[in-house]
């Protein structure tokens, strides 16, 4: 399956395996833009360092690459069939910015087990640690194909593997997984303080890792400065700066929008203060917008008000003229006269006495 959206701008070639319900939601020349790609264009400056831990087919990968000209993407993804999918869009879209890694990336360096969805790529996930009815039911319902070994680093390891010198952004999308990262990226996080734009669900939190979605945010916000939900239509951000927060958030999550993202920073981090910036630009905007609506009310009102004017005035201007062409005013046109002359009269003795009595 093949789909070319515009994403960031550029125009995409972006395959898949035929049916996956991940690629349905793009449609050929029509923009797609997610909320963590909104939130990207605002923040991602063009010399950034990404990770894309999670990459799938490389819709992130790419609209990343193509918003860092200057900078570098490395793509971890590790089901075998999925990194095909994700090379041929990388070397089709001429991306020669983006390095892609083909591995998991957790809390150690091991061996996983992994369940790959054929049906949703964006929805394969690792099978340590799942409960046993997520098991029992995957294992009624799918071939043994299905479930594979995949090789997981860390970021602590990649980073000095690599000897990068420079990191800005961590984006994770791991289905679950994703406090897992976040525990093998400890001297990641303290050596280049990168903002984080991670997957939060509760399902996939308690299903796939066994993990309450309480505990798993006490977490986020213990590790991270400053923690904010991404919103839906736009990739506002919402932060999370009370308990109160984040209870909402979490009644929010687990009954009304099962899958959100949250981004996460570190105080007098460039990320953050591009991030904040770019909300108080929004604000401003939502500021001018409600002014702009509030004149086009009022408007609208005095226009309806002169239009109303108008039509009385047009009322009377017909009123007059229907009259002045009925019978009755032609009989009583000399007793007008009449009245008319008398009170020039009237006036006239009125100023003659005025100027006598001078």
């Amino acid at each position: 399956m093949v789909r070319r959206p515009v994403v960031c701008g550029r125009l995409l070639t972006v395959a898949g395996d035929a049916g996956d319900l991940y690629l349905s939601e793009l449609q050929d020349g029509r923009v797609f833009e997610d909320d963590v790609i909104a939130l990207l264009s605002r923040l991602v400056g063009e010399d950034w360092v990404s990770l894309d831990v999670g990459a799938n087919v490389g819709l992130e990968a790419l609209a990343l690459s193509v918003l860092t000209p200057r900078g570098r993407v490395h793509a971890f993804e590790p089901v075998p069939r999925t990194v095909e999918h994700l090379r041929q869009n990388i070397a089709r879209n001429a991306r020669g910015n983006v390095e892609i890694h083909p591995v998991a990336v957790g809390a150690r360096t091991a061996e996983l087990e992994f369940f790959d969805n054929t049906e949703f790529a964006a929805g394969s996930h690792v099978l340590d640690r799942s409960e046993a009815l997520l098991r029992g039911h995957l294992s009624a319902d799918r071939p043994a194909e299905a479930f594979i070994r995949v090789h997981c680093t860390t970021l602590d390891e990649f980073v000095s593997a690599s000897a990068l010198s420079r990191l800005d952004l961590v984006k994770i999308d791991a289905e679950g997984y994703d406090l897992d990262v976040l525990a093998g990226a400890v001297a990641v996080l303290e050596r280049f303080r990168p903002c984080v734009i991670m997957e939060f669900a509760s399902f996939a939190l308690a299903m796939h890792r066994s993990m309450l979605p309480a505990e798993a945010l006490a977490t986020v916000r213990r590790t991270f400065d400053r923690v904010f939900v991404v919103e839906a239509g736009g990739g506002h951000l919402r932060e999370i700066a009370s308990d109160s927060d984040a209870f909402a958030f979490l009644y929010e999550n687990a009954n009304s929008h099962p899958v959100q993202d949250l981004f996460c920073a570190f105080d007098g981090s460039p990320a953050l203060e591009a991030a904040l910036s770019g909300e108080r630009v929004h604000d401003r905007v939502g500021s001018l917008e409600r002014r702009v609506a509030e004149l086009e009310e009022t408007i609208e009102a005095m226009a309806a008000e002169t239009a109303a004017a108008t039509a009385d005035r047009e009322r009377a201007v017909s009123e007059r003229e229907r009259l002045e062409h009925s019978l009755s005013w032609r009989v009583t046109a000399p007793l007008r006269s009449l009245h008319t002359r008398m009170r020039q009269r009237a006036e006239r003795e009125r100023r003659e006495a005025t100027a006598n009595r001078a």
